[in-house]
C-alpha cells in the first residue's frame, strides 16, 4: 500500500523544511512549550504557577495552558531511553506525530467516496500541502501537532459510526 510511503514522504518534507527554512531555536509560544517537555523528560515537576514565564503574577499553567503535548513528547524521551539530544529529539517527533493526520485523511475520505484511489489521493496532497508542512517541521512546538491527528480521527470515526451504526466507532469518535 501506498499509505507508508506517503506517511515518509510527509515526515521528510516537514523535516527538510525544517532545515532550509527555519531558525536554530524555538520561538514564543513554542519556546515556552519545549521548556515544560524538557523538564518532564527530566522528570522534573512542572510547577502549577509558574513565575518565570509570567511575570510578577505568574502562569497558572494546568489551568491556562494544557501540558499534554509536553508530558506525552517528554515521557517519550526518557521512556525509551532516546540518546540523541532532547531538542533533535523534539525537532524529529513532531513531524511524525502530526504527519499520523494521512492515514485519518485518507480514511475519511475513503469513508466518504467509497473509493480507495480518492483518499489516496487525498493523503498525497496532505503530505505534500505546504501549509501542513510548516506548521509541523519540527521548528515550531505547537499543540497542533498532537491535536489536528486526533480532529481528523474524529471525524472518521464519527463518519464511521454515524453510516455503520456500530456504538464503538460513536465511543472511539467521542
Amino acid at each position: 500500500d501506498a499509505l507508508p510511503i506517503f506517511y515518509f514522504i510527509a515526515i521528510f518534507c516537514r523535516l527538510e523544511w525544517g532545515e532550509r527554512y527555519r531558525g536554530k531555536l524555538f520561538t514564543s509560544e513554542g519556546a515556552l512549550r519545549f521548556y515544560y517537555a524538557k523538564q518532564v523528560s527530566e522528570g522534573k515537576p512542572l510547577p502549577a504557577v509558574d513565575y518565570k514565564a509570567q511575570y510578577p503574577e505568574g502562569l497558572e499553567l494546568f489551568s491556562r495552558n494544557p501540558v499534554l503535548m509536553e508530558y506525552i513528547t517528554g515521557s517519550l524521551y526518557a521512556g525509551l531511553g532516546i540518546r540523541m539530544p532532547f531538542v533533535d529529539f523534539i525537532r524529529l517527533i513532531i513531524p511524525m506525530i502530526a504527519s499520523l493526520s494521512i492515514f485519518a485523511v485518507y480514511l475519511t475520505v475513503r469513508e466518504v467516496t467509497g473509493e480507495k484511489i480518492a483518499g489516496l489521493i487525498a493523503a498525497l496532497f496532505y503530505a505534500v500541502a505546504l501549509p501542513a508542512i510548516t506548521r509541523a517541521s519540527g521548528w515550531e512546538f505547537l499543540h497542533e501537532t498532537i491535536a489536528l491527528p486526533c480532529i481528523f480521527f474524529q471525524v472518521y470515526f464519527f463518519l464511521r459510526g454515524v453510516r455503520s451504526g456500530k456504538l464503538y466507532y460513536g465511543l472511539l469518535s467521542g
